[in-house]
């Protein structure tokens, strides 16, 4: 006669993830323990003591860390392509197109460009003057006597 053991069906999440060490927490999120530590000091971690004296981390705590820290890098890389866009000379509706964003991210980010600017060019764009550097060998300020040179 065959017998049945009890086990836990797979997909059952009423057990709790094996806790994490500071060590474990730091490889998981690729980074040195010491910034485990600040992330603790920052309260973004709440790590509790077991009964041997060590330090134990959620791992959906740390597993959620570390989403929000590959979605920071991935809004990183989709600034810089519309920053590299905006200094291409691309307008707001071409990167919209061609990068498939939403228009508010690309206003924002429009914003976060002009406002990284010099002031001089910011003030120059107001004027009206095409986008993107000035020539190799130009000043940034036309001289006085031609309004329009560069």
């Amino acid at each position: 006669m065959a017998t049945m053991t009890s086990r836990t069906p797979r997909g059952d999440d009423s057990a709790s993830p094996k806790p994490l060490t500071r060590t474990q927490v730091a490889k998981r999120l690729g980074t040195h323990v010491t910034s485990v530590r600040r992330l603790e000091r920052a309260r973004k971690l709440n790590p509790t003591k077991n009964e041997h004296g060590v330090w134990l981390f959620d791992s959906r705590e740390v597993d959620q860390i570390a989403l929000k820290r590959s979605l920071d890098q991935a809004s990183g890389e989709v600034a810089s392509k519309v920053f590299k866009a905006l200094h291409d000379g691309f307008g707001l509706r071409e990167i919209v197109i061609a990068f498939a964003l939403p228009p508010h991210v690309v206003r924002g980010l429009y914003a976060d460009w002009l406002a990284m600017e010099p002031p001089r060019r910011a003030s120059y764009r107001a004027a009206g003057e095409p986008q993107g550097d000035a020539p190799a060998g130009s000043s940034e300020t036309p001289p006085m006597g031609d309004p329009d040179a560069r």
